[in-house]
């Protein structure tokens, strides 16, 4: 399984991806970022986050139709 996450610690930095296809929202998927089965030991107390990823659901409650190849 893949995991993707990422904190910005300083103001004025940024992400870039590379992608391979325009981004599709209806393929988007996620989990809560602070979720407590995961104990990612994240180093700040209130993030601000976009509007999508305050309304990722915990894992358990997640729509799980990953098709995972060779990595």
């Amino acid at each position: 399984m893949l995991w993707d996450g990422f904190l910005v610690l300083s103001d004025g930095a940024g992400v870039v991806y590379k992608v391979t296809a325009e981004y599709a929202p209806e393929t988007d998927r996620g989990i809560v970022w602070s979720h407590p089965a995961i104990a990612v030991a994240w180093p700040v107390e209130s993030p601000v986050l976009s509007p999508k990823d305050t309304r990722h659901p915990l894992l358990r409650d997640a729509e799980n139709n990953f098709i995972c190849g060779e990595v």
